[in-house]
């Protein structure tokens, strides 16, 4: 759990020192209700590597993030899904579960607010810097400050602004770019980010997003045209977490 009181500053990506803990799935899995085996669970990571521009796989990994710690991959392998398969029936859910994470994630304390995506950060021997997650989670939660959104409740409208501001510091620290944040920011160039927002995540605020449409209805059309002249695609597993090599078997 990463906590922000407003008048301390927060450092984005600067070089830290982490450990991978031992047994990283039965760590994040602790308190899960069905647990994956560490077999099964790493089958579907090495999958979403060789089939890196196959939605099923991401919906996959976000199924089985999804009851653990690291509910940020739970965040990005499904918006990654979604973006992936626009046309696809689990669109709408997966949105859902991607907004309804992000408004669970924050905490409003005395101090400000804290925020829970992840609590075990493998790492590995080309880990630069601060991992992805980190950054994610942080640049999140002070995104929820700067963007002068009021986040408790994080309705849609909020949503929108806070992760504006979170793309908007991204690119201001310099923080380290994949294809999956490329392609949002692509998104937000192009001037169409709060209709993918609106798009994205209106089946978990259906009235706002009705009332939203109807007002919007060129920018909605604008998006979809938009979209179908620049279909996201991942051209390597850029954004996926790192996976340290397979443990091998004592002889």
């Amino acid at each position: 759990m990463t906590q922000f009181r407003f008048l301390v500053p927060l450092l984005l990506g600067m070089a830290v020192q982490a450990q991978a803990p031992a047994g990283y799935y039965a760590s994040i899995q602790a308190h899960a209700t069905s647990a994956l085996s560490d077999k099964a669970f790493r089958q579907l990571e090495v999958k979403a590597r060789a089939e890196a521009s196959n939605p099923r796989v991401y919906e996959a990994l976000s199924d089985a993030f999804l009851g653990t710690t690291e509910k940020i991959w739970a965040v990005v392998y499904a918006e990654a899904a979604c973006n992936l398969d626009p046309a696809g029936k689990g669109r709408e859910a997966y949105g859902a579960r991607i907004a309804k994470v992000l408004q669970g994630s924050l905490t409003k304390t005395p101090d400000g607010a804290s925020i829970s995506l992840t609590q075990n950060v493998e790492v590995t021997e080309t880990t630069q810097g601060v991992p992805f997650e980190n950054n994610y989670e942080i640049s999140f939660l002070l995104s929820t400050v700067t963007s002068g959104a009021t986040c408790f409740p994080l309705n849609l409208a909020a949503l929108h602004l806070v992760r504006r501001a979170q793309l908007e510091t991204w690119r201001e620290k310099a923080l380290p770019l994949n294809s999956f944040l490329q392609g949002l920011l692509d998104i937000m160039d192009a001037g169409h980010l709060e209709a993918y927002h609106y798009w994205l995540f209106g089946s978990a605020f259906p009235a706002e997003a009705k009332a939203w449409n109807k007002d919007h209805a060129k920018a909605q059309q604008q998006w979809l045209g938009w979209l179908a002249q620049h279909p996201f695609k991942v051209d390597r597993p850029d954004f996926h977490r790192p996976l340290p090599a397979e443990p091998v078997p004592a002889a």
